[in-house]
């Protein structure tokens, strides 16, 4: 799988410079349609990976935990990805704010744990 993954993913960087070599204007496109694709060939293996994570979080009693820390994973990729993607295609403005609102949201998701963070801290203290 992995050298399957590789040669694909040179192909398509081949591929991508090539047309950007040439001054073809979809090669923007072509690059995200490869990044999903090359996506796409490592969800069989994400999967495992969030279900064995998932388990560990159970048999700890940290099912809450590994949620929270998987969710901030893929925001994490989700806003990364999207504000490159606008970056290729001439937009920095666009992926400032994409980044921003990631940073956001992934605080949002982990505000919660701070909070309890900080409640433990003062009963220790106090």
């Amino acid at each position: 799988m992995t050298l399957r993954f590789f040669g694909i993913a040179l192909l398509f960087g081949i591929v991508a410079f090539v047309l950007r070599g040439f001054g073809w204007r979809g090669a923007p496109i072509f690059a995200l349609v490869a990044a999903i694709t090359l996506m796409s060939e490592g969800i069989g293996r994400l999967s495992t990976l969030i279900d064995s994570l998932k388990m560990l979080g159970d048999e700890v009693g940290a099912e809450g935990a590994v949620r929270s820390a998987l969710k901030v994973l893929g925001l994490g990729y989700l806003f990364g990805i999207s504000a490159d993607v606008c970056r290729d295609i001439g937009e920095p403005g666009i992926a400032k704010a994409v980044e921003v609102v990631g940073r956001v949201e992934i605080i949002a998701v982990v505000m919660p744990y701070f909070s309890e963070i900080i409640k433990a801290g003062v009963e220790l203290i106090g």
